[in-house]
């Protein structure tokens, strides 16, 4: 099914951002994404593979999709209000904290108004998900900072590196963050990443076809950013669902 891209346009099978080659998988988060099918957020810092999470899972996402970053605090509202005038379909905002107060306002009236629109908002901010959960009365539920971190099981599971001390060592320089256990991984164990198709996400061959490009944006402090924007969990806002 075709899916409709950043610019609005519909674009073969594919919209959004290239999946690295080689990541490590993370089933546990791409099952919560699957699971949730109203208004999610995906909170935290750069390189904690916000982006990476969302591109996976929506390798896998049949309905029309509709990829966009907001662009001087804006939003592409007439190709989004296409994408929820169609039936049920999906709406992926990525680097959302660029999105300003009356945008978010506006996202929230129209995803009142669009049952059958699913969203998934990446951000950095702890102001996106509460500008949007005053603004629409959808069930938000949040993955945090903590969440996405990886875990000693997510390690275990990939089979990267010789053992638990190693991997909880990993685990401790590299505070759990994305891009940095990467590194951390490329650096102890060289190209078992690349290529490596037992270590990337099983959906639709993604990484088969994907580039070999990855962020690599890390903010100065990074692993104190993260433990920064977990204080206080966000958890889930349930309320009255669309």
């Amino acid at each position: 099914m075709d899916r409709v891209a950043q610019t609005g346009d519909v674009r073969g099978s594919r919209g959004g951002q290239r999946i690295p080659r080689g990541m490590l998988a993370r089933p546990r988060l791409v099952d919560r994404l699957h699971a949730w099918d109203d208004v999610i957020v995906v909170c935290g810092p750069t390189g904690s593979g916000k982006t990476t999470l969302i591109a996976v899972w929506a390798e896998s996402v049949a309905s029309p999709l509709l990829w966009c970053e907001p662009e001087h605090g804006q939003l592409p509202f007439a190709a989004i209000k296409r994408v929820a005038a169609n039936g049920p379909g999906v709406l992926v905002i990525d680097q959302a904290e660029q999105m300003d107060e009356g945008e978010c306002a506006r996202l929230g009236m129209l995803i009142n108004n669009s049952p059958k629109l699913r969203v998934v908002i990446s951000t950095r901010t702890r102001q996106t998900f509460l500008r949007l959960s005053s603004a629409t009365h959808a069930a938000i539920d949040v993955i945090t900072a903590h969440e996405l971190a990886f875990s000693l099981d997510e390690l275990r599971d990939a089979g990267v590196l010789s053992g638990d001390a190693e991997r909880e060592e990993l685990l401790r320089k590299s505070g759990g963050l994305a891009v940095a256990v990467r590194e951390e991984v490329e650096a102890r164990q060289p190209g078992i990443l690349r290529g490596a198709s037992a270590l990337s996400d099983p959906t639709a061959g993604g990484p088969e076809r994907a580039s070999r490009m990855v962020r690599k944006r890390v903010e100065t402090n990074t692993t104190a950013a993260s433990r920064s924007a977990d204080h206080g969990r966000l958890g889930t806002a349930a309320t009255t669902p669309h």
